[in-house]
Protein backbone atom coordinates (compact mmCIF):
# COMPACT_ATOMS: atom_id res chain seq x y z
CA UNK A 1 0.00 0.00 0.00
CA UNK A 2 0.98 3.59 -0.39
CA UNK A 3 1.00 6.01 2.52
CA UNK A 4 0.01 9.46 1.36
CA UNK A 5 -0.19 12.85 3.01
CA UNK A 6 -1.93 15.64 1.11
CA UNK A 7 -1.81 13.37 -1.94
CA UNK A 8 2.01 13.15 -1.73
CA UNK A 9 3.56 9.70 -1.64
CA UNK A 10 5.32 9.33 1.70
CA UNK A 11 6.06 5.62 2.05
CA UNK A 12 5.05 2.15 1.03
CA UNK A 13 3.60 -0.04 3.78
CA UNK A 14 3.17 -3.79 4.09
CA UNK A 15 0.40 -4.76 6.50
CA UNK A 16 1.58 -7.46 8.91
CA UNK A 17 -1.09 -7.66 11.60
CA UNK A 18 -4.00 -5.91 13.22
CA UNK A 19 -5.66 -5.71 16.58
CA UNK A 20 -8.60 -3.44 15.91
CA UNK A 21 -8.50 -0.50 16.03
CA UNK A 22 -4.72 -0.61 15.42
CA UNK A 23 -2.98 -1.94 12.34
CA UNK A 24 0.72 -2.88 12.19
CA UNK A 25 3.20 -3.16 9.37
CA UNK A 26 6.58 -2.26 7.93
CA UNK A 27 7.32 0.87 5.97
CA UNK A 28 9.81 2.05 3.41
CA UNK A 29 10.09 5.83 3.36
CA UNK A 30 10.22 7.42 -0.07
CA UNK A 31 13.21 9.60 -0.91
CA UNK A 32 10.78 12.24 -2.12
CA UNK A 33 8.88 12.47 1.18
CA UNK A 34 8.70 16.12 2.31
CA UNK A 35 11.37 17.20 4.81
CA UNK A 36 8.83 17.73 7.60
CA UNK A 37 7.64 14.14 7.15
CA UNK A 38 11.19 12.82 7.26
CA UNK A 39 11.79 14.79 10.46
CA UNK A 40 8.58 13.43 11.99
CA UNK A 41 9.53 9.85 11.07
CA UNK A 42 12.90 10.32 12.78
CA UNK A 43 11.25 11.86 15.87
CA UNK A 44 8.58 9.15 16.02
CA UNK A 45 11.08 6.31 15.69
CA UNK A 46 13.49 7.81 18.22
CA UNK A 47 10.76 8.41 20.80
CA UNK A 48 8.88 5.13 20.24
CA UNK A 49 10.31 3.54 23.42
CA UNK A 50 8.97 6.49 25.45
CA UNK A 51 5.55 6.11 23.85
CA UNK A 52 5.43 2.39 24.63
CA UNK A 53 6.31 3.07 28.26
CA UNK A 54 3.94 6.03 28.55
CA UNK A 55 6.93 8.16 29.54
CA UNK A 56 5.94 11.55 28.14
CA UNK A 57 8.37 14.19 29.36
CA UNK A 58 8.27 17.96 28.94
CA UNK A 59 11.04 17.56 26.36
CA UNK A 60 8.93 15.07 24.41
CA UNK A 61 5.93 17.41 24.33
CA UNK A 62 8.12 20.38 23.35
CA UNK A 63 9.57 18.47 20.41
CA UNK A 64 6.20 16.99 19.45
CA UNK A 65 4.83 20.54 19.18
CA UNK A 66 6.98 21.02 16.06
CA UNK A 67 4.81 18.42 14.34
CA UNK A 68 1.39 19.42 15.66
CA UNK A 69 0.15 20.47 12.19
CA UNK A 70 1.01 17.00 10.85
CA UNK A 71 -0.49 15.25 13.85
CA UNK A 72 -3.77 17.13 13.59
CA UNK A 73 -3.96 17.01 9.80
CA UNK A 74 -6.80 14.95 8.35
CA UNK A 75 -5.18 14.37 4.97
CA UNK A 76 -3.40 11.09 5.78
CA UNK A 77 -4.51 8.02 3.86
CA UNK A 78 -3.52 4.62 2.56
CA UNK A 79 -4.07 3.69 -1.06
CA UNK A 80 -4.23 0.00 -1.92
CA UNK A 81 -3.25 -1.68 -5.20
CA UNK A 82 -6.76 -1.25 -6.61
CA UNK A 83 -6.72 2.50 -5.86
CA UNK A 84 -9.08 2.31 -2.87
CA UNK A 85 -8.39 5.16 -0.43
CA UNK A 86 -8.59 4.50 3.31
CA UNK A 87 -8.41 7.65 5.48
CA UNK A 88 -6.21 7.20 8.56
CA UNK A 89 -4.91 9.17 11.51
CA UNK A 90 -1.22 10.06 11.47
CA UNK A 91 0.84 6.87 11.69
CA UNK A 92 3.33 6.20 14.46
CA UNK A 93 6.70 5.15 13.13
CA UNK A 94 8.56 2.73 15.36
CA UNK A 95 12.02 1.22 15.44
CA UNK A 96 13.15 -1.26 12.76
CA UNK A 97 10.85 0.29 10.14
CA UNK A 98 7.75 -0.68 12.08
CA UNK A 99 4.64 1.45 11.74
CA UNK A 100 1.17 1.41 13.26
CA UNK A 101 -1.94 3.36 12.37
CA UNK A 102 -5.65 3.67 12.97
CA UNK A 103 -8.52 4.41 10.63
CA UNK A 104 -9.85 7.95 10.77
CA UNK A 105 -13.36 7.58 12.23
CA UNK A 106 -14.38 11.07 11.08
CA UNK A 107 -13.80 10.49 7.37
Amino acid sequence: MELRWKEKLVATIDLEDQDFPTFFGRYSLCDTAPDIIQQYVEFSGRTWPQIEEGNFTEEYYAEEEKFIDLIEDSEWCLVDESGKIEPILIPVFCTDNGVNWRLDPDR
